[in-house]
């Protein structure tokens, strides 16, 4: 588990989170430490998981984003060109950065379609997955106020 708020998710449907480092995931599968896990497709090509597990599930629970981060004193000490030019910057990486990661997962569905089964969560499976969730959307929300709802619009806008 790589956020109190997943392990919150895995016991919400019943689990039992358990915290396993990426390089033991897939001993940890072999040996029935654990039985079922989450992951990043791209983990399960990189680690071999498909030949612990035969079956994967398409949830896209838990987009990776990546941010930068400027301290609001130094953002403001920018001058309105500066702060333009950055955020042009930003925008350039953050396309080029999208189109290799959906071309990795490509790649890693393609090979992974070949070696396990994979389940596509259809439109109405992946709405009930998400309000079977929601207490644990509502508890991020709390503790993270403002920003956290902020962050959960700016993901579903993603979807």
């Amino acid at each position: 588990m790589f956020s109190k708020t997943l392990g919150e998710f895995v016991e919400a449907l019943g689990g039992t989170a358990v915290e396993t480092a990426g390089s033991e995931q897939r001993l940890a599968y072999v040996r029935g430490t654990v039985d079922a896990g989450m992951t990043g497709v791209t983990s399960v090509v990189s680690r071999g998981l498909y030949g612990a597990m035969d079956h994967l599930t398409t949830v896209d629970i838990a987009p990776v984003e990546f941010v930068v981060l400027i301290n609001e004193s130094v953002w403001r000490g920018f001058t309105e060109a500066e702060r333009s030019t950055i955020t042009a910057a930003a925008g350039r990486a953050e396309a080029k950065l999208r189109a290799e990661v959906e071309r990795l997962e490509a790649e890693a569905f393609e090979t992974v379609r070949a070696k396990m089964n994979v389940v596509e969560l259809e439109a109405a499976q992946l709405a009930a997955w998400r309000i079977s969730n929601r207490p644990v959307l509502d508890a991020y929300l709390k503790r993270s106020g403002t920003l956290g709802q902020t962050l959960v619009d700016a993901v579903d806008a993603l979807r």
